[in-house]
């Protein structure tokens, strides 16, 4: 974010969309919130290259930025406004990525899910491994497990994870109906 704020400090205009993650709390510490790129090492610089100014975006000390990208033809690679539309949309007014936290937070370990892209489409499974943005899944297929990894988009929330209180109720249930 140190690259953004230099190439705005000298009057360029910057999209960098970022996103809010979660980091999870480890060891009694609290969860806490990170701003990061959506985009991990790349900025969107609006500028015309017609005018001089934007080879200054090559070297500006300090802010992280390793240089443009070209095209064949030695001038700035052009991304259309088009293109970059669909990002735009996500995006709050102060540029950061709308997403439904609470749906994210549900796709935690032990929620069933649902494959909803790739080869594994309909498989349904309990997360096995999850961060802000991926999700490792186990399917049953040909009578045997196999994990299926993807980005958090690529799944729906079937069933949330049982909590520990519940599990211990559930328990708690079954050994009432024993005796």
């Amino acid at each position: 974010m140190i690259a953004e704020k230099c190439v705005a400090a000298k009057g360029f205009e910057v999209f960098n969309p970022k996103i809010v993650s979660l980091r999870k709390p480890s060891r009694g510490r609290k969860q806490t919130e990170i701003i990061r790129p959506y985009i991990s090492g790349y900025l969107f610089v609006r500028f015309d290259v017609l005018l001089y100014g934007w080879q200054d975006l090559n070297a500006l000390p300090g802010s992280g930025l390793k240089g443009l990208m070209y095209s064949a033809s030695e001038i700035p690679a052009r991304v259309r406004d088009e293109a970059l539309l669909p990002l735009m949309s996500l995006c709050s007014s102060e540029g950061y990525v709308i997403e439904q936290q609470a749906d994210r937070m549900l796709l935690e370990v032990g929620a069933t899910v649902k494959v909803l892209e790739g080869p594994f489409v309909g498989f349904e499974g309990p997360v096995r491994w999850s961060t802000y943005d991926r999700l490792k899944v186990l399917v049953h297929m040909f009578g045997r497990p196999s994990e299926v990894e993807g980005s958090a988009g690529m799944f729906e929330l079937v069933r949330k994870a049982e909590t520990p209180a519940r599990v211990i109720t559930l328990a708690k249930k079954d050994v009432e109906s024993i005796i």
